[in-house]
């Protein structure tokens, strides 16, 4: 299995400049190829041409054609940039994402390093053309280390190195045997079937109203201006905490289900189709500032056993105490109330249904499994 570790690395103001360097040719070599492989494309479709483009024919053409300044940095990152256009007109015909856009700066910047041009050294990283680069902390994983990825954001730089390890990477559960059920929503971050509430920590509402601040001063600016580019970075700095905030948030959640739970049953949501269906600007604004998709996507693969209900499953109209469905629940009732007595949180009352959607067969209903009704 192939894990990554993300490591910042202090630059000096002359390597600092240098990976700038690395960072816009790689990003300039990558709209070179993307505009190259569209002309030859259209070329090729009109008859003019009979070469289809190809990312090795690319990289070959880029070989003659680039310019001398080019030299400067390495050559493993161009390209590697060169395949990355290859690979997203792979992924355009099997359907998987839209066609390719041309990078812009400030956004994504970054450049790959293979195994054989950098080398971790104890407390340094030597990259080419760079030097040796101080890392914040050593390397945790054990292994064969496969790549490197150079990226920088928010005036910060960071590796992430890909590393070929062995063993089960899960963390060790205490209670392989124990079921729970685990409903995300909105009002709530996460809420467990034994009870456990995972709430949003307070400091981020008033880092959201700092964002909005800065991301309408960033709109006032004069662009192409340095202060611009200093609006930029001060908006950056703040969605990095924000962003750091949830992470840590998460990973402590997700990591403490693991270790006490050995199954975890999730509603199988598509997050994004509930964001773009949603009515109003303000709840569309909740589901971008939720941690759904990311609670989800921890808990794949830190559990034991994940287990999927269908999404239209009614976990939150059906009564956990008695299985009694109800027609219609408005988004406003934070409470469940039913006919038989029982009164209990909402987002609880999905989650215990979830729990018990985990106990039963897929073949046989859960309301006459565990609920003995119809």
């Amino acid at each position: 299995m192939q894990r990554a570790h993300k490591i910042r690395i202090y630059p000096t103001k002359e390597q600092e400049v240098r990976l700038r360097k690395t960072v816009g040719t790689s990003r300039f070599v990558y709209n070179w190829a993307l505009a190259t492989w569209k002309r030859m494309y259209e070329d090729f479709d009109n008859g003019v041409s009979r070469e289809k483009p190809n990312a090795y024919l690319l990289s070959r053409k880029w070989t003659t054609e680039r310019p001398e300044w080019s030299k400067e940095t390495n050559r493993i990152s161009q390209s590697k940039a060169i395949m990355n256009v290859g690979k997203a007109f792979q992924n355009l015909w099997k359907g998987h994402t839209n066609y390719p856009t041309f990078h812009k700066k400030g956004r994504g910047d970054g450049f790959y390093v293979d195994n054989q041009h950098a080398t971790i050294l104890g407390s340094f990283i030597r990259l080419p053309n760079i030097g040796h680069v101080r890392l914040a902390e050593s390397l945790r994983l054990d292994g064969k280390i496969m790549s490197y990825s150079v990226s920088t954001y928010a005036g910060q730089w960071h590796v992430s190195v890909q590393v070929e390890t062995a063993g089960d990477p899960r963390p060790p559960c205490s209670n392989p045997a124990s079921i729970v059920g685990i409903d995300v929503g909105l009002a709530h971050l996460a809420t467990v079937s034994d009870g456990t509430v995972l709430d949003a920590p307070a400091s981020l509402g008033k880092l959201d109203m700092k964002l909005r601040r800065a991301q309408r001063a960033l709109a006032r600016s004069q662009r192409n201006s340095r202060n611009r580019y200093k609006l930029h970075v001060r908006k950056q700095k703040v969605q990095n905490k924000i962003n750091n905030i949830r992470h840590d948030v998460t990973h402590k959640f997700t990591t403490a289900v693991a270790k006490s739970h050995g199954t975890v049953v999730v509603e199988d949501l598509h997050v994004q189709d509930m964001k773009e269906k949603a009515q109003y600007r303000s709840l569309r604004r909740s589901f971008n500032s939720s941690c759904m998709s990311e609670i989800l996507r921890q808990l794949s693969y830190k559990v034991q056993v994940l287990r999927k209900v269908d999404r239209y499953f009614p976990s939150s109209k059906t009564c956990s105490a008695c299985g009694a469905l109800k027609d219609s629940l408005d988004l406003g009732e934070r409470t469940y109330r039913c006919g038989c007595g029982a009164v209990i949180d909402r987002d609880l009352n999905a989650a215990i249904n979830l729990m018990n959607s985990g106990t039963v067969s897929p073949i046989e209903p859960v309301e006459t499994a565990v609920y003995g009704c119809r």
